[in-house]
């Protein structure tokens, strides 16, 4: 009689990898959340004021000495922290953790989404990719939208990768919908993800599911979308920035697209599971390796994913969030964040069956100490960082301002929501002006008592395009310092920061 020896799965064992990567990746998280303090990003101390806007039944701009509603900023991740800021008040370190945790969440549920997908050696390259990557690690208790999209987008894959096993049903599809809206409000490219149900063909647009889907998306994101288009005149926070590029012609964004793309491509294949720049100078022969190789290794995870529902899913969501990139007005790592994931389930699906051969088994092992020693210095910087820095942004010059000002004194402040959250005083980031003259006499009637000016480094614009909020910074610093008509009355310089008033000696405007 012919019998088999049974071969133990892989799966014994590597289950205990799996926990083990994932939770050191968690400790690794939350221990490395204080990289960077509180108010590091203007837009952590203004999500954090939303929430307490809402708390307090308002929508209006906090910090703002004119009244108006608040569509500076998506609303999505200032409901998120609404439960926290309840809860704990203005405890920066626990919002920082918070954040922390809403990421290790939404990878951990993307996890467990995919890797059913893969074998044993993807599923260790994705583990490391997502919890062992500086790149992933450095976003880390940053109170900005990319904690909270990462969660509610990892929590959406969980539920469709779920659809292959048939259990879909309309209550469940409801809730998608639910996600994909609240999704929407976070960021606005959160939409395609439900664009990309349109990968998974007819078998989600029954009308038994797509039906109680579309009607969970409209309710979550339609409210505010309406509110917000009434209260600014668009329907998205993200609408000034489109236009920027609106009337350039076909030449323009043929490069816009290719420059843009080659950005983030390159940060992808060369700066997140392998960190090139740790392990040598820049070397643009080896580069172009990683870029290629990159191509290769997803390319052939799209070819084998496709044969999946969540799979292409995936692969419409992937694919047109670099297209949407490829447009953008921006560079900056942090906007790929969302789109990384996604990547490395394709480079995982891409290395499908090397497992199983001793050659390419090593080469994989290989792959892995490479990432682990190209991206171990940096995630131990951050973490003696964290654990050696104060929470909160130094702030001597906003304890000035509040010693010697009212709260009833106006300031024009490209960082008033800083101000008022560190100072509690209210103002305006800039007044309307085509000279200084007009400046000063809008400021005159607007009450303004001190103007403050803070050197700040803003977020890349993509090549030919101009950032309008980096030009009004350097038109304030102009108007502040070559101008007679103001005088310093306090300065730091290790913060950066200068107050001005207007000389009191009347001026000929």
């Amino acid at each position: 009689m012919n019998s088999k020896i049974a071969v133990p799965s892989s799966d014994s064992w590597t289950h205990w990898i799996e926990i083990l990567v994932g939770f050191a990746g968690s400790i690794v998280f939350v221990v490395s959340c204080n990289h960077l303090p509180f108010g590091h990003y203007v837009d952590d101390i203004k999500w954090v004021l939303l929430a307490e806007s809402f708390l307090q039944g308002s929508v209006l701009t906090s910090w703002s000495s004119i009244p108006m509603a608040n569509t500076s900023i998506t609303w999505g991740f200032g409901f998120l922290l609404t439960p926290v800021v309840w809860l704990f008040g203005r405890q920066e370190l626990v919002f920082k953790i918070y954040s922390s945790m809403l990421m290790v969440a939404g990878l951990g549920f993307f996890y467990f989404s995919v890797r059913r997908l893969m074998d044993s050696g993807g599923r260790i390259l994705l583990l490391v990719g997502l919890g062992g990557v500086s790149y992933v690690t450095s976003f880390s208790g940053n109170v900005i939208s990319e904690s909270g999209y990462v969660l509610m987008w990892g929590l959406i894959c969980f539920f469709l990768s779920r659809v292959e096993a048939g259990i879909l049903e309309p209550k469940r599809a409801f809730l998608i919908g639910v996600f994909m809206g609240f999704l929407f409000l976070i960021r606005n490219i959160g939409g395609l993800v439900a664009i990309s149900v349109a990968g998974m063909g007819l078998t989600f647009f029954r009308k038994r599911i797509f039906l109680p889907f579309t009607v969970g998306g409209l309710i979550t994101s339609i409210p505010v979308s309406l509110y917000i288009k009434s209260a600014s005149g668009t329907w998205s926070f993200y609408a000034p920035y489109w236009k920027m590029g609106a009337s350039r012609g076909v030449g323009f964004y043929a490069e816009l697209i290719s420059n843009n793309l080659y950005y983030y491509w390159k940060g992808l294949t060369c700066m997140t599971f392998v960190n090139l720049p740790e392990l040598m100078p820049s070397n643009s022969f080896l580069k172009s390796i990683f870029v290629v190789l990159g191509f290769v290794v997803m390319g052939r995870g799209l070819f084998l994913l496709k044969e999946k529902l969540f799979g292409r899913w995936l692969i419409v969501y992937i694919l047109g969030y670099l297209v949407v990139l490829g447009f953008w007005s921006y560079q900056a790592p942090r906007y790929l964040l969302p789109a990384y994931p996604a990547f490395m389930a394709l480079v995982g699906m891409g290395v499908q069956g090397l497992w199983k051969k001793t050659l390419t088994r090593w080469a994989l092992i290989g792959a892995v100490c490479l990432s682990v020693r190209s991206n171990g210095p940096e995630i131990a910087s951050l973490i003696k960082k964290s654990v050696s820095q104060p929470v909160l942004i130094p702030h001597t010059s906003e304890m000035w301002l509040r010693d010697n000002s009212t709260p009833d004194d106006v300031i024009v402040s490209m960082d008033i929501a800083r101000i008022y959250y560190l100072a509690g005083r209210r103002g305006v980031p800039f007044i309307p002006s085509h000279d200084v003259a007009s400046f000063v006499e809008g400021a005159k009637k607007n009450g303004v008592t001190l103007f403050h000016f803070r050197e700040n480094n803003y977020v890349g614009a993509a090549p030919g395009m101009s950032d309008p909020i980096a030009a009004q910074h350097s038109l304030l610093r102009d108007y502040l310092f070559q101008s007679k008509l103001f005088e310093p009355v306090y300065s730091n310089p290790t913060e950066k920061t200068t107050f001005f008033r207007i000389k009191s000696i009347p001026a000929v405007l």
